[in-house]
């Protein structure tokens, strides 16, 4: 079973029209043009929700959320604050480098190291089907080259997204801006803190002193709706209990339509099979135009359904009650 159709089965008449054009509609006629008072007195009320209403955010000890931008989408500082006011774990996204590409398209796809070229290799399709890919072998006709320049090229992608540790209330106040309006971690800082997926810093790298209670736990994966045993059982990092969502768009069967980079759905795969954690609780969190007729968005096969969405009118949408 996909990601996509992990939480809702149902159907709808309604044609999804293409997600760029979609997704350029909303943002230039229909975000820009509400006022900031209105996207602070929603954000309050979606925040509101979520810290009042939803079992998974009080259950949760490690949870992601997003720093929102100055305008165009529900503000998060709210809820950072009540996190870390409530002794949770606070991890916030980052983007990194990405250190491959993949070449090819479907399940031909082969993963090279930028820096090289290097072998073709197995990878794994965002959707989670096996695939794989490989070279000539040496003296060979180059075959398998020819078929790989023939394939369709996925888009690549020189950025990921990871989620590293915000370490306090006061560093998150004291937080400077990047060129988009947004609080960010220093750069300087990114080595040293905790990655939510195991060890440190955006590569994950092993901690010099790693705490005694992750060594050994034992976990299924959880991806999409299916359980999984990773290699031995043995999940590399604590993961995360939840993670708040942005998007330019949601529906009512929790479909989620992000901001076209494909950086949340990349993580959560990484997550869930590379990592071998549990899935997260995915609440998505937005304005009330934010939310769509279900089938106006297109959903493929490795985006991820959110479980809940908080909306600036003060509802909590989930795929079981649907308002």
């Amino acid at each position: 079973m996909s990601p996509s159709s992990s939480t809702s089965t149902s159907t709808s008449p309604t044609q999804p029209q293409p997600k760029s054009s979609l997704r350029t509609h909303l943002k230039t006629h229909l975000l820009a043009s509400i006022p900031e008072q209105d996207v602070a007195s929603q954000s309050h009320r979606a925040q509101h929700v979520i810290l009042s209403q939803l079992p998974a955010w009080k259950a949760a000890d490690r949870v992601s959320i997003y720093l929102s931008m100055p305008g165009g989408e529900a503000r998060t500082e709210a809820l950072v604050r009540a996190a870390l006011g409530e002794g949770k774990v606070v991890f916030v996204p980052v983007l990194c480098r990405q250190l491959h590409e993949e070449m090819g398209g479907g399940e031909g796809s082969v993963k090279r190291a930028q820096e090289g070229g290097g072998d073709g290799a197995g990878s794994r399709h965002p959707g989670g089907s096996g695939a794989s890919g490989g070279s000539a072998e040496a003296g060979g006709s180059g075959t398998a080259d020819l078929e790989l320049e023939q394939r369709p090229k996925k888009k690549r992608r020189k950025m990921r997204m990871e989620m590293l540790r915000l370490d306090s209330l006061q560093e998150f106040e004291r937080l400077e801006r990047d060129s988009w309006g947004i609080p960010s971690l220093s750069p300087a800082s990114l080595a040293g803190r905790e990655n939510a997926r195991g060890g440190v810093g955006p590569e994950g790298r092993p901690s010099p002193s790693p705490p005694a209670e992750r060594e050994g736990v034992e976990m299924r994966v959880e991806r999409g709706g299916e359980k999984a045993e990773g290699e031995n059982g043995v999940v590399d990092g604590p993961g995360l209990d939840l993670i708040v969502v942005p998007g330019v768009a949601f529906d009512r069967e929790m479909a989620r339509m992000g901001h076209g980079a494909g950086f949340y759905d990349g993580f959560l795969t990484r997550l869930v099979t590379e990592g071998r954690c549990k899935k997260p609780f995915l609440v998505g969190l937005c304005l009330a135009e934010q939310v769509l007729e279900p089938g106006r968005i297109l959903m493929e096969e490795w985006d991820w359904r959110v479980d809940a969405v908080a909306t600036g009118d003060g509802r909590l949408l989930t795929a079981d009650a649907g308002t």
